[in-house]
């Protein structure tokens, strides 16, 4: 008999799951959250087609990247300061094209 087994047949000695059982624990885990986030991604893809041509989803992207990048900025003040003046600046450069 194995080593593992006979010491897993000691009376008033419980053992914790085997490597194999452990891995097909771990497998099974993530074969089910990999299945969830197939399940989310093609819910977000109905999503934007269900929206697609009712609002400028790639502007919208955007915008959601700025919104992320204004969150995670530890100065927000100053940030955004920086960003009026150049989106000013690149305002002003398009009116004097007019």
């Amino acid at each position: 008999m194995a080593e593992a087994e006979a010491h897993s047949l000691t009376p008033g000695v419980q053992k914790g799951p085997t490597q194999a059982e452990l891995v097909r624990q771990y497998l099974d885990r993530k074969g089910n959250i990999e299945r969830e986030i197939q399940v989310l991604k093609d819910d977000l893809k109905e999503l934007k087609e269900e929206f697609k041509g009712k609002i400028d989803l790639k502007a919208l992207a955007k915008v959601e990247r700025i919104k992320k990048i204004t969150d995670s900025v530890d100065h927000a003040d100053t940030f955004e300061t920086y960003l009026e003046i150049v989106l000013d600046k690149a305002m002003a450069r398009q009116i004097s094209v007019l």
